[in-house]
């Protein structure tokens, strides 16, 4: 419940096939203001540079929108990493 109550957008993605697997009700809100292909870019660039823990600010064109900030965590010993989008 806190979790879904959260300002920032909390998403949960399968480390192998890079699959959303959570999303509490903000990280819906951003995907359908931004555009599931704006934030799945973003997370994707994240990944592939593997700097789990540390923000990264991106610019977006998008409607009202200028920037999103991510920040993803690797779970050790867990098959899922969280990202937190503000």
């Amino acid at each position: 419940m806190l979790v879904q109550n959260l300002p920032e957008g909390i998403v949960v993605i399968d480390k192998k096939t890079k699959n959303y697997i959570y999303q509490n009700r903000a990280m819906i809100k951003m995907l359908k203001a931004v555009g599931i292909d704006n934030i799945s870019k973003i997370v994707n660039d994240y990944m592939n540079n593997e700097r789990y823990g540390i923000p990264k600010k991106y610019t977006i064109k998008e409607k009202d929108i200028s920037s999103v900030s991510l920040t993803m965590i690797d779970v050790k010993g867990e098959e899922q990493l969280v990202g937190i989008i503000r």
